[in-house]
C-alpha cells in the first residue's frame, strides 16, 4: 500500500498539511489493523465452530489476546520496510 500511495501522490499530499503524515500513519495503522482483525475472525469463528476437538480454554484465549496485538506491531514495520522497496506497483508482478 506504501508504494501505490506515494506513486498515485497521497504521500505528498499528507506532506503538504499540518500533521498529515502522522494522520497518515495513524489511518494506516487502523485500516490495516481493522482488516488483520477481520479476518482473524473470519478464520477463528469457523474453526472453534466446525472443527471437532478444538477446545479453547480461558488460558488460551488469554493468550491469544496479548499474542495478536504483539503479532501485528512485530510485523507492521517489515510491511513498511518491503513497501518502500518497491519503485513502483508495477515491478510486482
Amino acid at each position: 500500500m506504501l508504494t501505490v500511495d506515494r506513486e498515485d501522490g497521497t504521500l505528498l499530499r499528507a506532506k503538504g498539511i499540518p500533521n498529515g503524515m502522522a494522520g497518515y500513519l495513524v489511518g494506516k495503522i487502523v485500516l490495516v489493523g481493522g482488516i488483520t482483525l477481520i479476518g482473524f475472525v473470519v478464520q477463528l469463528v469457523p474453526g472453534v465452530l466446525l472443527v471437532d476437538g478444538l477446545q479453547v480454554d480461558a488460558d488460551g484465549w488469554l493468550t491469544l489476546i496479548w499474542l495478536l496485538p504483539l503479532a501485528f506491531v512485530a510485523t507492521m514495520p517489515l510491511g513498511a520496510v518491503i513497501g518502500s522497496i518497491f519503485e513502483n506497483p508495477a515491478t510486482w508482478a
